[in-house]
This record gives C-alpha cells, structure tokens and sequence, in this order.
C-alpha cells in the first residue's frame, strides 16, 4: 500500500491559533476550504504516494539534505491569493524569510530526493501557507475585498529546528496527518 508524504515546517501552535483567527475573519462562508488548525503546516516538498522502500530511501537521504543547515527562523506576513484574479484557487500567508534559508532548503530537497522517484516542481519555490482552499468563485469579490483589507496581516516568527517527513491520508472529513519521522537541523 502507497504512503501520501509531503516533507514540511511544522508551525507553533501561538502561529497556528493567530491564522486560525485570521481565517475566522476572513470567514467566506462555503466558498472556501479552511485548513485546519492542527493541520496548518509549511509544505517544502510535496512527495505524493511512495512505496515502503521510498519511505525508507526519503528518511534516510533527508538526514543528509539537512547537513549544513543551522537552525532558523521566518516570519508570516501578508496575505493573498494563487491566482490573483478574480477567481482565486488558494488563500494564503506570506513568508518573509530574508536569508532565503527556506529556498535553499527546499532546493537542496528537490535536488536530493530525485533519486526516490520524487517529481520535479515545474515552478520555483515560493514560501507560503496555504490557509484555504477556494471552491467555486461565486462570492469570491467579497473574499477578496476581505484579503485585501488584511493584507498586513502579521502572523509572527517561527523558529525551525527541524523538518516533518510527514504521512497524509485522505478521508471523506479531510486529511489526516501524522509525522513519519522528524529530521533535526544542525545536529
């Protein structure tokens, strides 16, 4: 059986409650799939379904794709939409990360874990959060008059010291996650 895996930043839970609020206002009714509190993650690498042996290859090559990183920190601020139009598909927060630390990881991920099958993102890596997921566009004008009234949004500094090879599986109510294995940086 196929494990769904994605390689992420798990957030704080004082960042979780403050995009959970932000989410509140934002409201949107049923046009817009909120993410989950416990849920909201930063996704590095999207790995999609591995067999146990690309479990177990991914484990062990994230150990080296960490070497030379040092523990670090980014900040959440902004809000917007993918696409910008005036029909958006994703809500997300912004992710001010001055070293590009987040880039350069997410590079060296892309890079390292070519060898396990791991699909080659065709766009560069931007750092974001998605927070919603947009369902249709009718209502939408209202969605995005509201991102545009919180495009200040400061959601504040998270540290990261390690990275969440994390399992998603799909159910009718919505994923469940669960961390695979936790991978520290700088150690």
């Amino acid at each position: 059986m196929a494990t769904r895996a994605f390689i992420c930043v798990e957030l704080d839970e004082g960042i979780r409650k403050g995009v959970a609020g932000l989410q509140r206002r934002l409201g949107a009714g049923n046009l817009v799939k909120w993410v989950e509190e416990e849920n909201l993650h930063l996704t590095l690498k999207f790995m999609g379904d591995l067999s146990d042996e690309q479990v177990l290859m991914t484990s062990r090559i994230l150990h080296s794709a960490v070497n030379g990183f040092e523990p670090f920190e980014f900040e959440l601020r902004g809000i917007g939409t993918f696409p910008r139009s005036r029909a958006p598909r994703i809500v997300w927060v912004g992710v001010k990360d001055e070293a590009e630390i987040l880039s350069k990881l997410a590079g060296r991920l892309e890079e390292s874990l070519e060898p396990v099958g791991a699909k080659k993102e065709p766009r560069k890596y931007v750092p974001h959060l998605t927070i919603g997921r947009v369902r249709g566009t009718r209502g939408a004008g209202r969605l995005l008059d509201k991102v545009s009234k919180n495009r200040s949004y400061e959601g504040g500094t998270q540290r990261v010291e390690r990275l969440t090879f994390m399992r998603s599986d799909l159910t009718p109510s919505g994923p469940i996650y669960s961390p695979l294995e936790r991978i520290h940086i700088g150690r």
